[in-house]
């Protein structure tokens, strides 16, 4: 552990196993399902659990201080890893998609990943990256107990096999973005904490199944967008957020933004935000107006304009809408308070 690297080697087959292991290269100890990093190498902890036989799960909440490599051997039992995690995948020229070097980012929108541990991997995080992840551990067998339709296992099992046993999503869901973010959320470390992270980290695994079963191209490495595609997909959300103030941009000027075509991008957007570019506007803009009025400096009309809204009546409908109330309603509040 001296230098200016912290380097674990292991292969994963048992969640408790792999533990016992990161805590002897931590020197660290293993207590209560937690291991806390010494300071010197990360400030946070990972927790492990077991939900039952088939299914274990690693939580990890950190903010490295040194470079970490996290080398995993491959195995000879046929496990599955399915990892959630707020970074992303760095593009690797060298190995297009097979890549099995994870590069962290924490300008993404999260991902997925889920992996064979038949095959070898190395994750590396670099110095000042704040990891959230939740590894989830699927035994060999788990599969005959979770999926009674056939038809949905040789599904799963054939996106494995031909995609290289590396599947990804590069975006978690609004949804997916939710429950993530509570498993982090919650301080306290009792035995009803453990029940809240087994409920969530199960949806979690729950909703990415079903991305991958409803999914109809089995040639893309890839589920729904690449990499590059929520790359670009973002640079018309900073577009859309630097331009607030003024009306909504268009449809085609935000595809051509993103180098795509105009259905791609209106689809796509859908599928990452849950919502269409012109709402994710209007929500951003209204929660400016909201913001403006609550300090109780400005006039209905005068939000109206400064928004952008073209007219009191439509802006004061978007208004209710999204808060329940008139802008007017809010400003008499405003002043009995």
């Amino acid at each position: 552990m001296k230098g200016t690297e912290f380097q674990v080697n292991f292969s994963y087959t048992d969640i408790f196993g792999y533990a016992h292991v990161l805590a002897k290269h931590l020197n660290a100890s293993f207590n209560n399902n937690e291991i806390l990093y010494p300071k010197e190498v990360a400030i946070g902890y990972s927790r492990f659990f077991k939900i039952n036989e088939f299914i274990g799960y690693q939580i990890a909440h950190y903010k490295a201080m040194k470079r970490m490599v996290f080398n995993r051997f491959p195995s000879d039992e046929k496990h599955i890893t399915v990892s959630f995690q707020n970074f992303t995948f760095a593009k690797c020229d060298k190995h297009q998609y097979d890549c099995n070097e994870i590069i962290s980012n924490n300008n993404s929108l999260g991902s997925i990943q889920c992996k064979s541990t038949t095959q070898p991997e190395i994750v590396v995080i670099e110095p000042g990256i704040e990891v959230n992840v939740i590894v989830v551990l699927l035994k060999e067998n788990w599969l005959e107990n979770i999926l009674h339709d056939s038809v949905s296992k040789d599904k799963f099992f054939n996106y494995l096999v031909h995609q290289n046993a590396n599947l990804r999503k590069e975006f978690l869901s609004p949804y997916q973005n939710k429950v993530f973010n509570e498993v982090f959320s919650g301080n306290g470390f009792t035995l009803l904490q453990n029940l809240y992270y087994d409920g969530r980290v199960l949806n979690l695994l729950e909703t990415f199944l079903k991305d991958i079963l409803t999914k109809e191209d089995a040639e893309n490495p890839f589920l729904f967008a690449s990499y590059e595609d929520i790359h670009m997909l973002q640079k018309a959300e900073q577009f859309i957020n630097d331009n607030l103030l003024k009306p909504f941009p268009g449809v085609e000027l935000l595809s051509r933004i993103s180098c795509m075509s105009r259905t791609k991008f209106i689809n796509l957007f859908q599928k990452v935000y849950g919502q269409s570019s012109f709402e994710y506007s209007q929500k951003k803009r209204l929660a400016i107006a909201y913001d403006y009025m609550k300090g109780g400096r400005h006039s209905v009309m005068d939000t109206a304009q400064i928004i952008g809204y073209s007219g009191v009546n439509n802006f004061a409908l978007a208004f209710k809408k999204e808060f329940g109330l008139l802008p007017s309603e809010l400003l008499e509040r405003i002043k009995e308070n």
